[in-house]
C-alpha cells in the first residue's frame, strides 16, 4: 500500500548494540552509500543501536546526507515525518544507553560476586581440565591431558627453555590447548598454530593448576568498547584450593624462579617512522625491529613476528629487512606518487612563502 519495495533484511544475532561495528549493519551501510536503499525500517531505536552519540551522527547527519528516511515503527519516529521531533529521538537514544550502561553495571556486578565465590567464568575451560558435568562453573581434571600438563613443568624444572619444551612437544604432534578446549576458532588470520614459547609459558604461570581460581585477569575499558586491559595481579581476586590441582606449589615456585632469572628487562625501546605500519607479505602479521650491534654502529632489520614466535614451525621466513633501506624505499615511492599528482613547483612557492610568517 505504501509503494515500499523491500531490498534485504539487515540482521546482527547476538551482537550487542553497544557497538555499530556489526557485521549485517556494515554491509547495510555499504549498500547506502552505493545508492541501493533509500529507506530503513526498524522495530524500535534500540534495535538500531544504544549509543546515543552515534546514534544522532546516523540520524542527524549520514542519512540526511544520503538522503535515507529512517522509521523506529514503535518509538513513533519517522524522519521523513514533520511531526518527528529531535528532542524526542534524543531522548528515547539517551534512555536506550542509560539502559545499557545500568545493564553492564549489574553484569559486573554479578560476575564480581561469584569472583568473589570462586566461581570458574571462563567461556573455555583450562588445558588440563574440563568443566564439571554437575557445576559449570567448577573444574574437575581431565585424565587425558593432565598428564601432558605434569610434564611440561617437569621438563621445565629439569632445565628445558619454554622454546625447547614447545619444540618437543611440536615433534610429538601434540595437539595444541586451542585443540584441545574448542576455541580454535577465535584465530583471526587463519593460520594454524603449533606450540611456541608463549604458549608453553602461560601454562607454566597460570595458578590455575595449583587449584586456584583467578579471576578479574582482564577488564573491558567501558561498556562502549570491545577492548580490554591486563589487569594487575594484586588487583585479580584469587581463591584457592577451590578444585584438586595438577601440579604442587613446590614445583611450580621453582619453575617461576626459573622463569625469571631467565627473563630480561628491556632496558631501551626504539621509535622508527613505520612502526606498526609494515606487515609481512606473507602472513599479514606486523613486523618487529631487531637491532644487530658492531663495534662502531648498531644496525636494526625488520622480522616477522610469527616467525619468531613460531620459528621451528616454519609458518614463515625471517625476511630481515634492512630497516634504513626499507625506510628509504617507502619514503621514495611518496615522492614519487607525490610528484605525479601534484605541482611541485606550486607547492615549494607555498611553502618558501610561508617559511618566514612569524606570530606576534
Amino acid at each position: 500500500d505504501n509503494n515500499i519495495q523491500v531490498y534485504d533484511d539487515y540482521t546482527d544475532d547476538g551482537v550487542s548494540g553497544a557497538t555499530f561495528d556489526r557485521p549485517d549493519f556494515n554491509r547495510m551501510i555499504k549498500d547506502i552509500e552505493n545508492k541501493k536503499i533509500n529507506l530503513i525500517i526498524v522495530k524500535d531505536l534500540s534495535r538500531f543501536g544504544r549509543l546515543s552519540s552515534k546514534i544522532s551522527y546516523y540520524l542527524e547527519e549520514f542519512f540526511i546526507e544520503k538522503g535515507v528516511r529512517f522509521i523506529a515503527v514503535t518509538d513513533d519516529i519517522d524522519t521523513g515525518a514533520i511531526e518527528t521531533s529531535e528532542d524526542m529521538v534524543q531522548f528515547k537514544a539517551f534512555f536506550n544507553e542509560w539502559f545499557l550502561r545500568d545493564t553492564s553495571r549489574k553484569v559486573r556486578n554479578g560476575k564480581k560476586t561469584r569472583a568473589r565465590e570462586g566461581k570458574v567464568m571462563t567461556t573455555y575451560p583450562t588445558y588440563g581440565y574440563k568443566k564439571d558435568p554437575l557445576d559449570n562453573n567448577h573444574y574437575v581434571i581431565d585424565p587425558d591431558i593432565a598428564p601432558i600438563v605434569r610434564r611440561i613443568f617437569m621438563l621445565a624444572r629439569n632445565g628445558k627453555t619454554p622454546t625447547e619444551i614447545g619444540k618437543i612437544l611440536t615433534d610429538e604432534k601434540t595437539l595444541v590447548p586451542s585443540e584441545i578446549v574448542g576455541n580454535g576458532h577465535t584465530r583471526k588470520d587463519g593460520i594454524k598454530r603449533g606450540w611456541n614459547r608463549n604458549t608453553v609459558k602461560r601454562i607454566l604461570q597460570n595458578v590455575t593448576y595449583l587449584g586456584w581460581v583467578s579471576n578479574g585477569n582482564t577488564k573491558k575499558i567501558n561498556y562502549k568498547s570491545k577492548k580490554t586491559m591486563i589487569m594487575p595481579k594484586e588487583d585479580r581476586i584469587i581463591k584457592k584450593g577451590m578444585h584438586t590441582p595438577i601440579i604442587d606449589e613446590e614445583t611450580f615456585n621453582i619453575v617461576q624462579d626459573m622463569i625469571k632469572s631467565r627473563t630480561s628487562t628491556r632496558v631501551k625501546s626504539y621509535d622508527w617512522l613505520l612502526k606498526g605500519l609494515v606487515c609481512c607479505k606473507e602472513c599479514g602479521k606486523k613486523l618487529s625491529l631487531v637491532p644487530q650491534k658492531h663495534p662502531n654502529k648498531t644496525t636494526f632489520y625488520l622480522r616477522c613476528n610469527t616467525y619468531a614466535t613460531n620459528t621451528h614451525l616454519g609458518l614463515c621466513t625471517p625476511h630481515s629487512n634492512n630497516l634504513e633501506k626499507v625506510t628509504d624505499f617507502v619514503i621514495e615511492q611518496i615522492k614519487k606518487r607525490c610528484r605525479e599528482f601534484l605541482d611541485e613547483e606550486k607547492y615549494t612557492k607555498i611553502a618558501n612563502t610561508n617559511k618566514f610568517i612569524y606570530i606576534y
